[in-house]
């Protein structure tokens, strides 16, 4: 009966922690502008450390406020001394969302779901034009690779590849697998190396199952600087999909990126003709802001960081300081590198209070057209509350 009881007061316990999240609040000069900006995030360490390394670079300031049950994190930012932040950075992941309502604006996944479809023939695949520069790259750099279920190398290419590469890559945002989970994973599939000069310079797990093949985890040795500037990740890739073919499968899963539109990771698949899907990471859920302050560093910060929202759908969202970005000259460059394949649509938070709002034509062919927001209507309540406490 003890047992028991310690067993439910564990589980107790662990239920009511996931209701404290840790919070931390960040000032340093946004990275793109270079304008002051002070923020509130609420959630797991390393997601926190990842943007804050996306919007602040390497300088910024942060004091933890240690862990706040969520229906109170609001009062206690506002109340927590020093320069008052601008917006608070909410994560809330499927437990939470089932006992919390959300608070502020979108549900930003922290991390989305990316696929290739494999539903051309191989041989249309294998020329698509979105792979002509990996395949000069395998040219022009010689290499070859091979296909390995042997156990002993599974132990080379964790630690000096895979373990090593995402350390190096992620710092203190890397998530990396266990040994043991990902081992299972390999019995159950195989490592796909690339070779230069008789040397293993790269491999990715590939992990079958009866109804899909998925990219498990990759990496190059030591993760060297020198072969990821010659391409090996995208060389692995490719290599990689056309195995994923070859073995009948319609399309090939390619894991998790993050749900920011200029993450370099997410970029780099888009480039390839990668597509996202409508799901994400259950566990991780999304992120919310909520509006504190409307100011022109929270502008830069929203301008800076488009990303996908899933409250309707699965769209991009991107600020703009006026609808005249979509008339300069890189505007259908602008627009392409807001894009995925796999969204829904796009919507437009503009600044200026002449642009009215309705659908707008898009240049650059990914979609006919957005919808125009005035991106006042989401500061509302800052807007009041900044009025209210003058």
């Amino acid at each position: 009966m003890n047992r028991l009881k310690r067993f439910l007061q564990r589980q107790w316990a662990g239920l009511i922690g996931t209701f404290y999240l840790p919070v931390w609040i960040i000032e340093g000069a946004e990275a793109k502008s270079a304008a002051p900006l002070s923020l509130a995030y609420a959630g797991v360490e390393k997601h926190k450390n990842y943007l804050l390394h996306s919007v602040f670079g390497v300088h910024f300031n942060e004091k933890s406020l240690g862990k706040i049950w969520i229906g109170d994190i609001s009062r206690k930012v506002r109340q927590s001394g020093g320069v008052s932040p601008s917006v608070i950075v909410r994560e809330m992941g499927t437990r939470q969302n089932r006992f919390f309502k959300p608070v502020g604006n979108f549900r930003i996944p922290v991390w989305v779901e990316t696929e290739f479809k494999l539903v051309e023939p191989l041989e249309v695949i294998e020329k698509k034009p979105d792979f002509r520069k990996i395949r000069s790259r395998i040219r022009s750099q010689q290499t070859t690779h091979s296909f390995s279920s042997d156990k002993a190398l599974f132990d080379e290419f964790y630690k000096s590849m895979y373990v090593s590469y995402t350390a190096q890559s992620h710092k203190d945002s890397a998530f990396i697998y266990d040994y043991d989970f990902l081992k299972k994973e390999f019995e159950e599939g195989e490592i796909l190396f690339v070779e230069k000069d008789d040397v293993r310079i790269g491999g990715i797990l590939i992990h079958y199952s009866k109804n899909e093949a998925k990219l498990r985890s990759f990496g190059v040795l030591n993760g060297s600087e020198e072969y990821l500037q010659i391409g090996t990740l995208g060389i692995l890739i490719y290599l990689a999909i056309l195995r994923i073919k070859e073995k009948g499968y319609s399309a090939a899963q390619l894991g998790y990126s993050r749900g920011y539109l200029l993450d370099g990771a997410l970029r780099f698949k888009t480039r390839m003709g990668i597509s996202v899907k409508a799901t994400h990471h259950r566990e991780s859920g999304f992120l919310s802001y909520e509006f504190l302050r409307y100011d022109e560093p929270v502008k830069n910060f929203l301008a800076a960081h488009p990303f996908i929202d899933a409250e309707k759908g699965s769209r991009a969202v991107v600020f703009i300081a006026d609808a005249g970005v979509l008339k300069a000259e890189n505007a259908a460059e602008f627009v392409k590198n807001r894009f995925c394949r796999g969204l829904e649509g796009m919507t437009l938070y503009s600044f200026s209070a002449e642009d009215a709002p309705g659908k707008i034509a898009l240049p650059g062919g990914v979609f006919a057209e957005a919808d125009l927001v005035p991106a006042f209507s989401l500061f509302a309540s800052a807007v009041c509350g900044k009025e209210k406490n003058a």
